[in-house]
Formats: structure tokens, sequence, C-alpha cells
């Protein structure tokens, strides 16, 4: 595993520089307003690390002028004994199943105005004809819950529509998982930055809080 992550970050590094590099010679045009700030960054966001699993996120945020910037996540799990960069099928034991309980999380959990007009022929294509996808690939992380799905703004949506989100847990959905990747960890510890706002059901009742501090 220690191997990977150093081939992961020595990738991510030559890629960072390859796009700030970019950005520098497309700032020195004439194309800004004084004063106007230029800014790409790259955050990781673990959401499991432990005997089994590296997972986590890979969030890009840049900003090149005009009416808002661009936001991307694109999702890393590793087997934490081989080191082995995981594909959803090596996690999951029934694609058509999974694809089935995100189109109805994400149909039940955002308005359809929210979606592009043909997001769902869209959404198919991500799970089973990638090469020809119109979009991106499916982007997912395995957690101490379950799996979770995250489509970036453009993907499925507008811009204004945010990231949209679809989880599946372990819990109840055993016979979608290998075994080798669930975790049997209960109430896990969470980090919270602060001043970063995160849904959790605090107080069990099955329905997400919005909870954030400063």
């Amino acid at each position: 595993l220690k191997k990977t992550i150093e081939r992961y970050n020595e990738k991510t590094w030559e890629d960072v520089y390859r796009i700030y590099t970019e950005y520098l010679e497309y700032t020195k045009e004439d194309v800004f307003s004084e004063g106007t700030k230029i800014s790409i960054s790259r955050e990781i966001d673990v959401k499991r690390a432990d005997s089994k699993v590296l997972s986590f996120i890979n969030a890009e945020t840049a900003f090149l002028g005009g009416s808002h910037g661009s936001y991307y996540e694109n999702a890393e799990v590793f087997d934490a004994v081989t080191g082995k960069a995981l594909e959803l099928e090596d996690v999951v034991t029934d694609l058509d199943a999974v694809y089935k309980l995100v189109a109805e999380d994400l149909a039940e959990n955002y308005e359809k105005e929210s979606f592009f007009e043909d997001y769902e022929s869209w959404l198919y294509e991500m799970f089973f004809e990638p090469d020809s996808a119109m979009t991106s690939q499916v982007e997912w992380v395995l957690t101490m819950e379950g799996i979770e799905f995250r489509f970036s703004p453009y993907v499925l949506g507008p811009w204004v529509s945010g990231t949209f989100e679809a989880k599946i847990p372990y819990s109840g959905n055993e016979s979608l998982f290998y075994e080798e990747y669930c975790s049997s960890v209960k109430n896990p510890v969470q980090v919270i930055e602060p001043e970063t706002e995160i849904l959790i059901d605090t107080n069990g009742d099955g329905q997400n809080e919005q909870v954030w501090f400063t």
C-alpha cells in the first residue's frame, strides 16, 4: 500500500504541476481585470482507513475568472493489504442492483429539476458503458457505514445544483458487498473540519442533520 500511495502522490504532483503551469501561462494573457485572484487547489478527504481499505476523495477547486470557479472530485479506493486500486466490481456483487439503488436514491433525495434532462441515460452509461459515457466515470468511496457515490457539478446537473450524493449502507445490503471490504465497526469516529458543513444522523432517527462548528 505504501508503494501504491507513493506512486499515486508522484502522479498527482505531476498532474497538479502541469495544470498549474497551464494556468500560469493563461494568467499572463491580458484577459483579467485588475485585482482578479486566480487559484487552484487540491485537498484529500479520507473517508475510510483501516486494515481492509484506504478510501479517499481528491477534490480539485480552481478559479480562472468568470461567474464561478470549477470543482471536481476524484475518488480513490485501495486494498490496504495488497495496495491494489479497487474497481467497483471488486467490491459489489451485483452491479445492476447497485445501479438501481443509486438511481432510486438520487430520485428520492433531489428534485427532478436539479438534474439535466437526460441525466438518467447518462447515469446508465456511466455504470454500464463507461467508454461511451457522455460525462465522467463513476466516482465512489467506501466509508465505515457503506458505499457512497458522488457526482460533481456538470456530471448529472448544472453548477447551481452542486454535488449529488447517493449512499448504500452495508447494513441491510450485506449480499451486495464482498465480505472482505465491509466494515464491522459500529459508530466510528468522524473528523469534522471547522466551518465545513456535514450531514449526519445525530440522534438515530434515520434523518440527517446539518452539523458544523467554528
